[in-house]
């Protein structure tokens, strides 16, 4: 039906557009292109990633994608403009995936150092970092209305963690340079035993 003749390196992962118009295609080298689905062209490229990329996900409205790559960065680009947004750095190996949260202008991303950490993308800050599993998170998946996270680790297990965001109450004599920024999130892990395990919950640089 179609052919989209890329770059000369290997296809790395693929993710269509949320009005499926478009495909975005991540290669080897770390490059992105966007093919027109209409009419099989590259409409852009992008370059940010020195490595594979290993992860791409766009949002609900199509304007933002976010990529991950075995760099270990993870990139939000926009769409629209054909640029490059900001880059987020933590995770200490491969980026697996990359999920947006729908209702709250958060991303969420796991990796092969074991670790899925929460971003708060008005301040493309790190402030929460599930670290329960024990070897690589492969997979994750956001079910009842992003109210819990499910995440599939090479430690053969699934974990199910419940989400609530906490409303920060500020304190209006505080100077403003000291006043907490960003979201706040417990991530309370489901076990057999109906204990919950709480989590760190001091926000990250």
């Amino acid at each position: 039906v179609l052919i989209l003749k890329g770059l000369k390196q290997e296809v790395s992962f693929l993710c269509p557009s949320p009005d499926g118009l478009h495909l975005a295609v991540g290669y080897e080298d770390g490059s992105i292109r966007i093919f027109s689905l209409l009419s099989g062209e590259a409409d852009i490229t992008f370059n940010g990633h020195k490595a594979a990329v290993t992860a791409l996900q766009y949002d609900h409205l199509g304007g933002r994608l976010v990529s991950g790559s075995k760099d270990t960065d993870v990139i939000m680009w926009d769409v629209i403009n054909e640029s490059g947004l900001y880059r987020l750095k933590g995770h200490k190996d491969a980026v697996t995936q990359v999920l947006f949260v729908k209702e709250k202008n958060l991303l969420v991303t796991s990796g092969k150092d074991t670790l899925v950490k929460w971003w708060d993308l008005d301040t493309q800050h790190c402030f929460k970092t599930l670290v329960g599993h024990r070897s690589e998170v492969w997979g994750m998946s956001l079910i009842s209305e992003e109210k819990r996270l499910i995440t599939g680790s090479a430690d053969s297990e699934l974990r199910v963690w419940d989400i609530t965001y906490i409303q920060e109450v500020k304190d209006p004599d505080e100077p403003e340079s000291k006043k907490s920024k960003g979201s706040s999130l417990v991530a309370e892990e489901n076990t057999e035993e109906d204990e919950t395990l709480e989590l760190d919950e001091h926000p990250e640089e």
